[in-house]
């Protein structure tokens, strides 16, 4: 398997063997760490290929002169997944969470929307911290700086809870984005116009590469899951 995807590591890619493997090794040449043998669950398609790609990767960085994260930082990784994979499995065992919540998206009131615009798909990328942001578990390897202009700077910033309904003028026939005006138009008096007008609001909320978090987030409101 590709342990290393466009200078992105995930940890949630791998097992919790694996990732405790990791932890105690990584830093350190294969042969080091296989040393007194291969713990059970580790897998060489995984978790050794893991751990060598990342050495050879941290070695390269030091000689290339690229601002590599670091091992301890990676480890540091493997531990939130191991640290909230425990959790999301006690809180199920409670009945207090779903299995898996990112598999869900958790609007402002609370409520969950099982494979939700932005939800996880297929595996699980991400969590919830304590704030109930999404966090994603995947780190960037190589650490590269982004300088904003201070004139891009939003001097306000608008948050999901300012965004739960379309503008929809029945009169003229337009439905529109709140959050970048985005408008559509239908026959006014007609119901099917109107349903089409909505749909193509619907994607538009689902794609749009603007606020794409906070369109997301409207499209939930108003959509659901």
């Amino acid at each position: 398997m590709d342990t290393i995807v466009n200078d992105t590591f995930d940890p949630a890619r791998f097992s919790l063997e694996d990732n405790q493997f990791l932890i105690d090794h990584l830093g350190e040449p294969l042969e080091v760490a296989t040393a007194n043998g291969v713990p059970p669950g580790v897998t060489p398609a995984a978790g050794l290929q893991a751990l060598d790609d990342l050495y050879r990767y941290g070695r390269r960085c030091e000689q290339t002169g690229e601002p590599f994260v670091g091992f301890d930082a990676i480890k540091e990784a493997c531990r939130v997944f191991l640290r909230v994979h425990a959790k999301m499995m006690a809180d199920h065992k409670r009945g207090v969470a779903p299995k898996f919540p990112a598999r869900y998206e958790w609007d402002s009131f609370g409520q969950p929307h099982l494979g939700g615009v932005g939800a996880d798909t297929g595996r699980v990328r991400s969590y919830f911290d304590e704030q109930g942001q999404r966090r994603y578990f995947a780190i960037q390897l190589v650490a590269r700086e982004t300088v904003q202009p201070k004139w891009l700077e939003r001097k306000t910033t608008k948050t999901a809870a300012d965004y739960r309904e379309l503008i929809e003028d029945a009169e003229h026939g337009t439905i529109t984005c709140p959050i970048c005006k985005f408008t559509q138009n239908y026959e006014p008096g007609s119901r099917s116009r109107r349903a089409m007008a909505r749909t193509r609001l619907g994607k538009h909320l689902k794609t749009a590469k603007k606020e794409p978090d906070l369109h997301r987030q409207l499209y939930t409101y108003v959509f659901g899951s």
